[in-house]
């Protein structure tokens, strides 16, 4: 049947017409909205379902001020999560889960994967004051400006405080795929969005991934062979002017002869071209398949 007025309400669910009868599909704040109480029996049903345990979500579908149904909607971890989020732990990258889902549901999905940190029942702007938190800090105390509660309201409005006094912290990257990910993605130093989402939020980063094969130890290992560059750079500056310096030294009190001096400069150079080409011999941590070309 055709839908009338289809309406969307923010990150909570949505509603339409069907042949003159007003039907909706969303959460508890959803049915709040619409002034549809929840029978004992839906109330019943979740909570056998909490108990249970999983990483579920519970949609209501209402028909005008009745609750019909209550749908159990469950994702599968991706096989690759925990190895990426160890993979980006052992090179000092902080992982931390934000979701729209419930804290139950979180929690789980945190308890699969080992992430230890995460905001659950988050809107977009809420998304967007966690990311603007983490990039900043006071310049006066030298602390994060993080806002300790992890409810929507207090991200909001750590968002919407005026904020005087900021530096950088370091680079924060938000990796999502849904409609609610767009405005964290955009506020983020490196969005980072898989290819099967929506194009909003395709357009609003600065990354798109191919959504096949370990995408998520893809990403962690590109970030691994990143740090890993940067290392090895500055090892051959400090090798390179620890070498100078020292012949610097020694031809100032007359103690390194001409000959020496070349073949010195020689070795140094050729000690840092033999330790650039270390990468060659650097394997990537996942298998590579047709999707990660």
């Amino acid at each position: 049947p055709r839908v009338d007025k289809f309406t969307r309400v923010q990150s909570k669910g949505v509603w339409g017409l069907v042949n003159g009868v007003v039907v909706g599909a969303g959460s508890l704040d959803f049915l709040d909205d619409m002034c549809v109480d929840v029978p004992d029996e839906a109330i019943a049903v979740r909570k056998t379902w909490e108990e249970s345990g999983g990483a579920f979500t519970a949609v209501y579908m209402s028909i005008e001020e009745d609750v019909a149904m209550v749908l159990r909607l469950e994702d599968s971890v991706r096989s690759d999560a925990m190895a990426a989020v160890q993979l980006l732990g052992g090179e000092g990258v902080g992982v931390s889960m934000l979701t729209g889902d419930c804290e139950l549901a979180a929690r789980a999905v945190c308890a699969q994967v080992g992430i230890i940190d995460f905001s659950a029942k988050m809107r977009p702007l809420g998304k967007e004051a966690w990311v603007r938190d983490r990039q900043f800090k006071d310049e006066d105390s030298g602390k994060p400006l993080q806002v300790l509660q992890t409810s929507e309201a207090a991200l909001e409005a750590g968002l919407l405080e005026k904020k005087t006094a900021h530096r950088i912290v370091g680079a924060v990257g938000m990796l999502g795929d849904g409609l609610n990910d767009g405005p964290a993605m955009a506020a983020a130093d490196v969005g980072i969005a898989i290819s099967c989402g929506l194009q909003l939020t395709v357009d609003a980063a600065d990354v798109v991934v191919n959504k096949g094969g370990q995408l998520l130890l893809r990403l962690a290992g590109a970030v691994s062979m990143a740090k890993r560059g940067r290392r090895l750079v500055l090892q051959n500056l400090a090798l390179a002017m620890a070498i100078k310096l020292l012949v610097m030294m020694l031809a100032a009190s007359g103690q390194l002869s001409l000959s020496m001096g070349i073949f010195t400069d020689t070795g140094s150079l050729l000690l840092v071209l033999m330790n650039g080409l270390r990468p060659l011999t650097w394997r990537v941590p996942f298998a590579r398949d047709s999707a990660a070309t």
